[in-house]
């Protein structure tokens, strides 16, 4: 344990040196102390609740908020992961610094909020409010005129797959007079199955299977991700994805025997939709369009799990969670490295990187392992956890899962291959890797290669 709290205080002194170091400006480094402060609060907190109960899960219910082994790496990964997007961002506000910093304090107010509180309802306004902070940087700080395009698809397609959850809720709150997640729970909402509860039931996950997305519901995802400066791309990938399954995992106990009932045609159609996305991962010339349409396959597989209703599957959902909240960021942290570089996303214009970037190189190789969960890393542990629950639900799934092998490994070894090797078509005059990028791509390799050590946390 001394360890432990050895190396998280030598971390946390090298990243306030880190930050003294590139930011010039006595506000910015206020702030980002006081986001470090609360991250080292934060894994204390953790910490200490794991020390005593060796059994690895606890839940604490106060004055409306909730903290159990469910949201708590979620909450530690939604303010990593704010401090990634403040160091990835070193350009974006270079004039309207306060107003870009207290815009990321608004998202992650409202991503807290969204993961602590126990009252549906509210749930429901945080987890819907984050939209507004993502429209505010694709608009303020995207640089492309396709930016209203990407804000209205982003906009409509979460707003429209609210409504039927916000009915959802009242209905809830209509016969049980509470809208407490924790006395809600206590009743066995679903004892008896009819019809009406399958409505009930697809009118509530229809909106965390749009924020997730799931194939079908998903275009709204790569135009946010294409559109969205470096640090809306970290937010979507990392933190905005991870809503979606954070909901189910609140409400699913509600529907048991809906789940049950729906669960083969749900995990087919789940199945289906990311091996779709990753064949059309191999036609994509563009990084970002790539990285983004791994991410529905990625969520897809931890859906089709999560529905199995199995210790297994709910385990390898929420590990597969948080590994591809570091490894999806950090693609598209080097997406747009290159990007800044090359001036382009295409994939054929940015050949023969090895040659002057190998730094790049490397942090490419280790983040393209990371996707394909080679070990060790966190993935694997996930990975391997969800094909079991999915095989001990149905053997016959075994199919699907070896295509999903095959077609996530073939793009994402295509896309280091052809960004890394190759003849140039250009000639390029790089400029090296600075600092903050380096540390902006090692904050996202080591974390997730390191919790394999952790595996408790998740059991």
């Amino acid at each position: 344990m001394l360890s432990v709290w050895m190396g998280g205080l030598m971390g946390t002194l090298l990243m306030i040196l880190f930050s003294m170091i590139y930011l010039n400006n006595l506000f910015k480094m206020i702030w980002m102390f006081m986001e470090l402060l609360m991250l080292m609060l934060m894994l204390y907190f953790i910490m200490s609740f794991f020390w005593e109960l060796n059994s690895g899960l606890f839940m604490i219910y106060s004055g409306g908020l909730i903290f159990d082994n469910i949201n708590c790496l979620l909450v530690v990964l939604s303010i990593f992961m704010i401090f990634m997007m403040l160091i990835s961002s070193n350009k974006e506000y270079k004039e309207n610094d306060i107003y870009f910093l207290l815009l990321n304090l608004f998202l992650l107010m409202m991503i807290l909020f969204s993961f602590m509180t126990s009252n549906l309802l509210l749930f429901f306004f945080f987890f819907e409010g984050s939209i507004i902070p993502m429209i505010f940087l694709i608009m303020g700080w995207g640089k492309s005129p396709e930016r209203k395009s990407a804000m209205l698809y982003f906009l409509f397609y979460t707003l429209i797959g609210s409504i039927p959850l916000l009915i959802s809720l009242l209905f809830l709150e209509t016969y049980y007079m509470s809208y407490d997640y924790i006395y809600l729970m206590s009743l066995i909402i679903s004892s008896e199955y009819s019809i009406y509860m399958n409505l009930w039931f697809i009118m509530t996950v229809l909106s965390f299977l749009i924020k997730a997305p799931i194939y079908g519901v998903h275009l709204w995802l790569p135009k946010a991700h294409v559109e969205a400066p470096i640090s809306g791309s970290i937010f979507l990938a990392a933190i905005l994805l991870k809503l979606g399954g954070y909901g189910f995992l609140r409400v699913y106990y509600f529907f048991i025997s809906s789940i049950f009932f729906l669960s083969k045609i749900y995990i087919i159609i789940f199945l289906v939709g990311s091996l779709i996305s990753a064949v059309i991962c191999l036609g994509q010339s563009d990084m970002k369009k790539l990285i983004a349409y791994s991410s529905i396959s990625h969520m897809g597989l931890v859906f089709s799990g999560l529905f199995t209703l199995l210790m297994e599957g709910m385990l390898g959902g929420l590990m597969v969670m948080i590994s591809h909240g570091f490894t999806s960021s950090g693609l598209f942290s080097i997406a747009y490295i290159i990007q800044s570089r090359s001036k382009s996303r295409e994939i054929i214009l940015s050949k023969g990187l090895i040659s002057v970037l190998p730094i790049l190189t490397f942090s490419f190789y280790l983040l393209t392992l990371l996707n394909m969960s080679a070990p060790p890393s966190l993935g694997l542990g996930g990975e391997l956890n969800l094909f079991n629950s999915l095989l001990l639900w149905d053997m016959s799934l075994l199919f699907f899962i070896i295509f999903y092998i095959s077609f996530g490994s073939y793009y994402a070894i295509r896309l280091f291959q052809e960004v890394q090797f190759g003849k140039s078509l250009m000639f390029y005059s790089f400029y090296p890797l600075n600092i903050r990028e380096i540390y902006l791509l090692f904050y996202h390799i080591i974390p997730t290669n390191l919790l394999i050590l952790c595996m408790n946390l998740f059991s």
